[in-house]
């Protein structure tokens, strides 16, 4: 990430600027604590700003449905790793 991309990041995560997307109305689910919790996220370019309350240029409403920011599908094949 460079300097400015940082900066704008920042801004976004402070609610200082707008997210590029904001993530609302869905049950955020803590992989850190375990809690589940309504909150938004709010997204800047392909990067987590930060999750509570924002506002964006975009709005995607989730309608209670389960979120689980930073989630990665990190399974693996094992048959494949025996080349």
């Amino acid at each position: 990430m460079d300097k400015e991309y940082l900066i704008d990041l920042i801004k976004v995560a402070k609610s200082d600027a707008p997210a590029d997307i904001v993530l609302r109305g869905a049950k955020v689910v803590s992989t850190h604590t375990g809690e589940i919790f309504h909150a938004d996220v709010a997204v800047f370019g392909d990067t987590i700003a930060g999750v509570g309350k924002y506002d964006g240029k975009e709005i995607v409403e989730l309608g209670g449905g389960y979120l689980v920011p930073g989630l990665i599908d990190s399974h693996c094949h094992i048959e494949s790793s025996m080349v």
